[in-house]
Formats: structure tokens, sequence, C-alpha cells
């Protein structure tokens, strides 16, 4: 392909009507989920083209369960974008269609599936009165027949410990200190208080890069909860914090 002058306006102008029509062909002709993916965020980055975005990112998370649609998704009806009006329930069923889909080789639909698990547990902690509501929407039947993952049913999520869990275990930097927080406190009769289990995903989530990890890890060896009381090492991660704060990891949907 030609090299193309992107300070000639005819020229970007054609590169990008082109673009979006390769997109549109591959998810619409050839049935490729990762095409679709790619149409929704050009139309959403490209674009501003919202709406649109909000359309592929919805029919290619109900046809295909694509973990990167399925996420966007859910942010769009956190966020009330995309044509979607605001719904925490309709967020849940999207992070959570994301969420039990297998490990890939594709680390980017990776990350999407934990970021989703994290979400959905976060929704799950945050909105008690709407749990039921959440739940029934994973009683509907779905035909799973197109879907680029199978579902991961030795590992279906059942709580917001379990999702959370999830999200850790696929190296979600967040979910391990949101993890971490859970057992600091005890979670209603999910998981017991335990300092020892805390300090272990706290110490994984700030090695993962996150900065509230770090924190709690320094005030836990500060103060020897679950970690031998060590002055040094609670320097140490007060260091690590603060040069993790260079940049700005926080515990919100959407933060991944």
């Amino acid at each position: 392909m030609d090299q193309i002058n992107f300070k000639n306006e005819e020229e970007v102008k054609e590169y990008l009507q082109n673009t979006e029509i390769e997109f549109m062909f591959g998810c619409e002709k050839e049935f490729n989920s990762d095409s679709c993916a790619r149409l929704g965020n050009f139309l959403e980055v490209v674009r501003k083209d919202y709406k649109g975005a909000g359309t592929a990112y919805k029919t290619c998370c109900q046809t295909y369960r694509n973990p990167l649609c399925c996420y966007k998704v859910g942010q769009f009806y956190m966020l009330g974008k995309g044509g979607l009006a605001k719904s925490q329930v309709g967020a849940f069923d999207s992070y959570r269609t994301a969420c039990i889909q297998t490990k890939t080789k594709d680390e980017g639909k990776n990350d999407r599936i934990a970021a989703s698990c994290c979400n959905m547990g976060l929704l799950l902690t945050q909105f008690p009165k709407l749990r039921e509501e959440f739940w029934n929407t994973t009683k509907e039947k779905v035909d799973y027949s197109k879907a680029d993952c199978k579902t991961e049913i030795s590992n279906l999520p059942t709580d917001a410990v379990q999702a959370i869990q999830r999200s850790c275990d696929l190296n979600d930097a967040v979910g391990c200190n949101f993890l971490s927080q859970l057992y600091m406190t005890g979670f209603e009769n999910l998981c017991k208080k335990d300092f020892k289990i805390a300090a272990k995903y706290a110490e994984k989530s700030c090695e993962l890069g996150d900065a509230g990890g770090c924190h709690n890890l320094a005030l836990m060896h500060e103060r020897g909860d679950g970690v031998p009381k060590n002055q040094a090492k609670a320097d140490e991660y007060k260091a690590k914090k603060l040069d993790l704060l260079k940049g700005n990891t926080s515990l919100q949907f959407g933060a991944h």
C-alpha cells in the first residue's frame, strides 16, 4: 500500500473511509468478531460516532461473546453512552459474559476478561439491592453457537469474591488489590478476614503495578498485619507506591 500523506486532507479522508469499509466487511460479511471490535473502536475513537460504536459493540458481544466487545458494552451501559441507557444490570450482563469466557492466546482479550470479572465483582459489592436482578439476567437461555470462546464451565463465578478472584488469577492489578481489601475486612459469608491472604494479594497487586496495593502492603509491614513487622519493607513499598503514582491507578469502573 502506498504511503499516506497525512497532511493531505483528501488522502486521509480516503484512507479512513477504506479502513471503515475493511472493518465493516470483515464484521458483516466474513463474520470476524475481531473486525467487529475494530469497527466499534474505529467508530468510537475516530468517527466519534458513539451510537454506531455502541451498536457494533453490542452486536459483537451478543453474537460472538467477544470479550473486547462485551467489556466495551459494559462500559457504555455504566456511562449511559452510545445509545445505551445507563444500566447497572445491562453492564453486569455484559461484564459477566466476558468474564466467563475461556482464557485465550490473545493477551488483549485476556486483559478484558480479567477487567470484566473485576467490574462484575464491583457491581455485586456496590449494588447489593440489585443482586437478584443481576443474576436473573444470567438465567436466560443464550445461543453460544457463534461464540469465539467456549464458556469456562469449570470456573463460572457465582459470587463477587469468585469473580474478583478470577480477575486476579488473570493478573489484573486492580482486581488483586480489590481482592486483598475484601480479605482485610472480610466480606459477608464469602471470605473471612485474613491479613495473611490479604498481604499475598496486595503484594501481587503491587508487583503488577497498582499503587493502592503497594500502599496497603506498606501499612501491613509497618503494623505487622499478616506479615512480619518490617519498617525497611514498609519504606520500600511506600517508595514504589510514589513511583507508580506518576501514573494514575484507581479502583473505579472503566479504570482498566
